[in-house]
């Protein structure tokens, strides 16, 4: 019996040494993916967007964790526009396969995530949950959980969600008790909430939907529209390059090549080139934030996700994602 015991001592040491070597080695940091959906808001004075994102353990460790739990993490994470820096960094989920989730809307004190779960509220300061599925005042077990059926109606700004009894509630942004909704909310979102969705938030598909952007000058441009690759406009002719959007005082454009295409920040008038970045992965999402700037989501070679801050100045990458033990 005790030569027994003194086997299995032996074994549990033995797998722990491997682990730790392993870890020491490569570590488990893997590959990251960020949802195609974002919001921006202000944190403490501090510009940030807000994204969800999905987590594989990488490495030998990763590897030997995988065999045991089989588990893909998903995460949102707080990202100053300004320094890159991650303000908290928070799990949502860890399941195979791994729950599809997006940032609906961000702003006065909370973070309103959507999940295949159902809703979730985070708090902005720190990251940590306030209320999600059933859990959510009331919705309680009327709630659906399906990712469809929340959005953002911007024109109340609100969370809007369909319960399982048929009837439309929101949540005001800023809040986390939803009621009744708006009736024209309602009538907006009746037969829109919990359908089909076709969209891999975490797939290779651009999301870009936007046809036009404001320019500077407050007019509208015509852009490409990524999502049915259709409709292509055209704005500099003479260099073949697309248009990704507007910020303040400049246009994003993009130069489809191979292996991988190439943004430019340029001159509205001119169309001067003044920056230009080597788009390392696919473009996968433009959006329009404070201060002027475009936001777009990527992967680098590394199938890392980026951030892509662009402004006149310029392109700024940071990362998805804090690097480290993302398996916890």
């Amino acid at each position: 019996m005790r030569r027994r015991v003194l086997i299995v001592l032996a074994l549990v040491v033995a797998a722990l040494g491997a682990g730790v070597a392993a870890l020491a080695a490569d570590g488990v940091d893997g590959p990251t993916r960020p949802s195609l959906d974002l919001a921006v808001t202000t944190v403490d004075g501090r510009d940030v967007a807000v994204v969800a994102y999905r987590h594989e353990a990488g490495g030998t460790m990763g590897g030997i964790l995988w065999m045991f739990s089989r588990e893909v993490t998903v995460r949102v994470t707080a990202v100053d526009l300004e320094t890159g820096d991650h303000l908290w960094d928070r799990q949502l989920s860890a399941a195979y396969p791994a729950i599809e989730a997006g940032v609906l809307a961000a702003g006065a004190g909370y973070a309103y995530v959507t999940t295949d779960d159902g809703l979730v509220i985070l708090g902005l300061d720190d990251g940590d949950v306030v209320a999600r599925g059933d859990g959510v005042d009331g919705l309680g077990a009327a709630y659906l959980a399906s990712r469809t059926a929340y959005a953002h109606d911007a024109a109340t700004d609100a969370v809007v969600t369909l319960t399982s009894g048929g009837e439309v509630m929101a949540i005001p942004v800023g809040a986390t008790t939803a009621g009744p909704a708006d009736p024209g909310a309602a009538a907006r979102w009746r037969d829109v909430l919990n359908v089909d969705d076709e969209r891999d938030l975490y797939g290779n598909q651009p999301g870009t939907t936007s046809k036009s952007a404001l320019a500077a000058d407050g007019s509208s441009i015509d852009l490409n529209t990524w999502a049915t690759r259709t409709d292509f406009f055209l704005l500099d002719t003479r260099a073949e390059r697309y248009g990704v959007a507007a910020g303040s005082g400049f246009y994003v454009l993009e130069a489809l090549e191979q292996p991988h295409s190439s943004l430019t920040v340029v001159d509205p008038e001119t169309y001067e080139p003044a920056h230009t970045y080597r788009l390392p992965g696919t473009l996968r999402q433009v959006v329009n934030a404070p201060g002027g700037r475009v936001l777009i989501l990527t992967e680098n070679d590394e199938d890392t996700g980026l951030l892509v801050v662009v402004t006149a100045a310029g392109f700024t990458e940071f990362m998805v994602g804090d690097p480290g033990m993302r398996w916890f």
